[in-house]
Protein backbone atom coordinates (compact mmCIF):
# COMPACT_ATOMS: atom_id res chain seq x y z
CA UNK A 1 0.00 0.00 0.00
CA UNK A 2 1.56 3.18 -0.79
CA UNK A 3 1.49 6.01 1.54
CA UNK A 4 1.89 9.92 1.30
CA UNK A 5 5.04 11.12 2.79
CA UNK A 6 5.78 14.94 3.01
CA UNK A 7 9.25 15.44 1.93
CA UNK A 8 9.47 18.99 3.21
CA UNK A 9 12.01 19.76 6.59
CA UNK A 10 9.46 19.67 9.33
CA UNK A 11 9.22 18.96 13.09
CA UNK A 12 8.11 15.37 12.59
CA UNK A 13 11.35 14.78 10.70
CA UNK A 14 13.49 17.03 12.28
CA UNK A 15 12.38 15.37 15.69
CA UNK A 16 13.22 11.64 14.16
CA UNK A 17 16.56 12.74 13.21
CA UNK A 18 17.15 13.89 16.70
CA UNK A 19 15.66 11.04 18.09
CA UNK A 20 17.79 8.62 15.94
CA UNK A 21 14.68 6.79 14.74
CA UNK A 22 15.63 6.71 11.39
CA UNK A 23 15.81 4.17 8.96
CA UNK A 24 17.73 3.85 5.65
CA UNK A 25 19.24 1.22 3.23
CA UNK A 26 21.75 1.60 0.57
CA UNK A 27 20.12 0.24 -2.68
CA UNK A 28 22.98 -2.20 -4.48
CA UNK A 29 20.67 -3.54 -6.89
CA UNK A 30 19.13 -2.07 -10.32
CA UNK A 31 15.48 -3.23 -9.71
CA UNK A 32 13.37 -0.65 -8.34
CA UNK A 33 11.23 -3.60 -6.67
CA UNK A 34 14.06 -3.20 -4.60
CA UNK A 35 12.45 -0.14 -2.86
CA UNK A 36 9.43 -1.73 -2.49
CA UNK A 37 11.02 -4.13 -0.26
CA UNK A 38 12.46 -1.16 1.45
CA UNK A 39 9.17 0.44 2.44
CA UNK A 40 7.70 -3.22 3.64
CA UNK A 41 10.58 -3.18 5.81
CA UNK A 42 9.62 0.29 7.08
CA UNK A 43 12.59 2.20 5.97
CA UNK A 44 12.66 5.98 5.43
CA UNK A 45 15.14 7.21 2.94
CA UNK A 46 17.12 5.15 0.55
CA UNK A 47 20.63 5.91 -0.63
CA UNK A 48 21.29 5.29 -3.77
CA UNK A 49 24.80 5.24 -5.06
CA UNK A 50 26.22 6.01 -8.33
CA UNK A 51 29.80 6.58 -6.99
CA UNK A 52 30.25 2.85 -6.56
CA UNK A 53 27.87 1.42 -9.31
CA UNK A 54 27.28 1.40 -12.56
CA UNK A 55 23.88 3.00 -12.08
CA UNK A 56 22.93 5.63 -14.88
CA UNK A 57 20.85 8.42 -14.71
CA UNK A 58 17.75 6.71 -16.05
CA UNK A 59 17.72 4.10 -13.44
CA UNK A 60 18.30 6.81 -10.70
CA UNK A 61 15.34 7.90 -12.38
CA UNK A 62 13.42 4.91 -12.49
CA UNK A 63 14.19 4.07 -8.71
CA UNK A 64 13.93 7.88 -7.21
CA UNK A 65 10.21 7.58 -8.98
CA UNK A 66 9.32 4.36 -7.13
CA UNK A 67 10.65 5.88 -3.88
CA UNK A 68 8.73 8.94 -4.24
CA UNK A 69 5.30 6.35 -4.86
CA UNK A 70 5.96 4.26 -2.15
CA UNK A 71 6.79 7.19 0.38
CA UNK A 72 10.38 6.65 0.61
CA UNK A 73 12.84 9.47 0.06
CA UNK A 74 15.76 9.01 -2.51
CA UNK A 75 19.26 10.16 -1.19
CA UNK A 76 21.65 10.02 -4.18
CA UNK A 77 25.52 10.04 -4.04
CA UNK A 78 27.28 11.58 -7.14
CA UNK A 79 30.22 10.03 -8.67
CA UNK A 80 31.76 13.41 -8.67
CA UNK A 81 30.39 16.91 -7.20
CA UNK A 82 29.89 18.42 -10.37
CA UNK A 83 26.92 21.00 -11.20
CA UNK A 84 26.63 18.24 -14.27
CA UNK A 85 26.00 15.83 -11.38
CA UNK A 86 24.22 17.25 -8.93
CA UNK A 87 21.55 18.92 -11.08
CA UNK A 88 20.62 15.57 -13.59
CA UNK A 89 20.49 13.74 -10.02
CA UNK A 90 18.21 16.40 -8.44
CA UNK A 91 16.20 16.16 -12.03
CA UNK A 92 16.03 12.15 -11.71
CA UNK A 93 14.06 13.14 -8.69
CA UNK A 94 16.44 13.15 -5.79
CA UNK A 95 15.51 14.56 -2.44
CA UNK A 96 19.01 14.71 -0.97
CA UNK A 97 22.79 14.64 -2.41
CA UNK A 98 26.11 13.44 -1.23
Amino acid sequence: MMKALDLSPNAEWKARFRASNVMWAKIASRNPATIRMIEAAGFDFAFIDMEHSGFSFETVADMCDTARRYGIAPIVRVPQVEYAFVSRALDCGAKGII
